[in-house]
């Protein structure tokens, strides 16, 4: 099985620490032995270490990274946690990661410091995807057109928006706390709002940043998603005002997708990186959707444009349908161990064409990059 872009997975197997226990993105330390653990963002690889007393880096046993040597993230023993390795020939001192955070809450203000490490460990978790992809996430310190997020905290008089402005995400540290999160979800009538949702979405904007300096792209999007000149705090101001249209689930994968076309694009992109993840997981742990004891209604080919390369489109309907039954296991899984559906989406015609619109553009993306 592949994944929904069709590119292997790096790390294609299952990472298990030196006392053979196994090992997951956020760990950074082995709850059986102790031993201290990292993830490698070059190999994608979550692996145990050891220091060396002479040198003072770490290294690892594991054959293919044996001989290379390794520090820690400057912020790894701080309320950030981050567990992210550089290799020790890597200038700076800050992970791949942490590169990319340009401003932080203060964190002398009680509860800050946690929200603020809650939210870096989403981030990172999001990253780990977009390296998986191969798609571009340079510092915005070092390109322009580069990458970057502050992380920050409402103070009176001043209401921080989370959003995305010439590839700076900027996220409103509440966002961490479930208490505020969910009742922020009941009162925006949302059935879906996480941080890596909301990451994901701002990720969205500033993919289209880059792609739209295609004018031929531009043209296939609009053809695909509508016109995005149309004014966009109006726009956004009526769909505040009035609602989304009451057919919006015919052709859209949220409300809120309605309201203008760069806010479509950017619920399609977060939810294809949504379902992505998914399928990823299921194949790195050896699930098989098509294996399970599950009906439900597919989409064919003839939901793409008719000239989508057939291999290509059938490859990729393949994986919309597997993820249609995987998703109703874990909602239902979900469900039956009295927690909200992780997934309350439903895929229409209009929604899978945009989807695969997304699908061939990152593939695009991640073959310049």
């Amino acid at each position: 099985m592949s994944t929904i872009l069709s590119v292997p997975l790096v790390n294609d197997h299952l990472d298990v620490c030196i006392c053979g226990n196994p090992l997951y993105a956020h760990n950074s330390q082995c709850v059986a032995c102790g031993a201290e653990v990292g993830f490698d963002p070059v190999s994608q690889r979550v692996v145990s270490f050891a220091t060396d007393p002479v040198t003072g880096y770490w290294h690892t046993t594991i054959p293919e990274l044996s001989g290379q040597a390794f520090r820690m993230c400057l912020l790894r023993k701080t309320a950030c946690n981050c567990n992210w390795m550089l290799r020790a020939e890597t200038n700076g001192d800050h992970c791949l990661s942490c590169q990319l955070t340009q401003l932080i809450p203060q964190l002398g203000i009680p509860g800050n410091a946690k929200l603020w490490g809650r939210a870096e460990a989403a981030k990172r978790r999001v990253l780990i995807q977009l390296l998986r992809l191969g798609l571009p996430m340079k510092s915005k310190s070092a390109s322009p057109t580069g990458l970057g997020f502050k992380f920050m905290a409402s103070l009176p008089g001043e209401l921080v928006l989370t959003g995305h402005e010439d590839g700076v995400i900027t996220l409103n540290i509440s966002e961490a706390d479930d208490s505020e999160r969910e009742a922020m979800r009941e009162r925006m009538g949302e059935n879906y709002r996480t941080l890596a949702g909301h990451i994901r979405h701002e990720l969205g904007h500033y993919y289209w940043d880059l792609l739209s300096h295609d004018e031929s792209w531009l043209e296939i999007f609009r053809s695909c998603f509508g016109d995005e000149r149309q004014n966009y705090d109006t726009s956004l101001q009526n769909h505040h005002q009035n609602g989304a249209p009451s057919n919006w689930a015919q052709t859209y994968i949220s409300a809120y997708a309605s309201s203008h076309p760069w806010e479509d694009w950017a619920e399609t992109f977060g939810h294809y990186l949504h379902l992505e993840e998914g399928l990823s997981l299921a194949r790195h742990f050896g699930l098989e959707p098509n294996d399970l004891r599950l009906f439900a209604a597919e989409f064919n080919v003839a939901t793409l444009p008719a000239t989508v390369d057939q291999s290509a489109g059938h490859a990729f309907i393949a994986d919309v349908n597997r993820w249609i039954r995987l998703s109703l296991l874990i909602n239902d899984l979900a469900e039956g161990l009295g927690q909200p559906h992780p997934s309350p989406f439903v895929l229409n015609v209009a929604t899978v064409a945009k989807l695969w619109q997304v699908h061939s553009s990152l593939r695009k993306l991640s073959q310049k990059n």
